[in-house]
């Protein structure tokens, strides 16, 4: 994958379908590519192409995507934020006619209107949940309706800006607080939190600003961190923290701005970073090699 040339926010593996067939496996979005002529910025498998279409006057755009998560059906969901018409939004980009739709915003769907999205993932059910930081809360939205309720919120320094967020077998949900160097584990039905690691939590490294998040088939957690220039591996059981790659770990270009990061079939490790690029981390001899 080109480094250096790409400028990205959110990655989700996936295999995406259009119609002239199948785009590979990766689908990415980012804040550098504001332009409203960008659509929608999709790779195709492993290599460097990029996909995007100008739209119409009038149609929706994308300008601020900050995570980025699959549908069921194939369709891309995007936590939009600091747009320009003033609404951070959910969009929904379907892969087989280009279309941007607003799920919801501040005249889509009822409940208290998002401020800041970041992460974003699907429910089994189809509900959408939303890391949203100025609020310090996390929404579930109605995929349908756009309708948006507060599974939980809290005002405390261990809740102060929820960024990554990531759904667990059990469909509990990790969630990352980008303020306090810390990962909380939120009850999918009652909305409790518990701190699964931080400095008081668990062993090793301590986490700096924990972005994204990937899960591990063995159910440990992934981590782009962009303050500790790292990824890390985080044990969902006594909340350990290892070091996966970075300047001492691995070797390879140096990990920088790492943003995004999710687990391969393989168990590599891809990583969005803002300023290197897409980067592959072996996951199994800890060694960074290009993408």
């Amino acid at each position: 994958m080109s480094k250096a040339t790409l400028v990205l926010c959110g990655v989700q593996q996936q295999t995406l379908r259009s119609r002239s067939g199948d785009y590979g496996c990766l689908a990415l979005a980012g804040p550098g590519m504001r332009s409203s002529r960008y659509r929608i910025i999709a790779a195709l498998g492993l290599a460097s192409s990029l996909v995007w279409s100008q739209p119409a006057s009038g149609e929706v755009t994308l300008v601020n995507p900050a995570g980025i998560a699959v549908e069921a059906s194939g369709s891309l969901v995007m936590a939009d934020r600091s747009r320009n018409d003033g609404e951070d939004a959910i969009i929904r980009w379907d892969p087989g006619t280009g279309d941007c739709t607003v799920v919801s915003n501040g005249t889509t769907g009822t409940g208290t209107t998002l401020r800041t999205p970041q992460g974003i993932a699907v429910e089994a059910d189809g509900n959408i949940l939303v890391a949203d930081a100025a609020h310090k809360s996390i929404f579930r939205v109605n995929p349908v309706t756009g309708d948006r309720t507060i599974l939980t919120s809290s005002s405390s320094s261990s809740f102060n800006a929820p960024t990554g967020i990531i759904i667990e077998a059990s469909g509990d949900l990790i969630v990352s607080n980008y303020g306090t160097w810390g990962l909380i584990r939120v009850d999918s039905a009652t909305g409790a939190r518990t701190i699964l690691s931080d400095v008081n939590t668990g062993s090793g490294p301590a986490l700096g600003n924990p972005c994204h998040m990937g899960l591990e088939a063995s159910g440990t957690i992934v981590v782009a961190d962009s303050v500790r220039r790292a990824v890390f591996r985080v044990d969902p059981v006594t909340g350990n923290r290892s070091v996966v790659s970075d300047k001492n770990t691995g070797t390879g270009p140096d990990i920088v701005d790492p943003w995004s990061v999710i687990v391969e079939p393989s168990g590599d490790l891809v990583v969005a970073d803002f300023r290197v690029g897409i980067y592959r981390i072996d996951g199994n001899s800890l060694r960074l090699r290009p993408g």
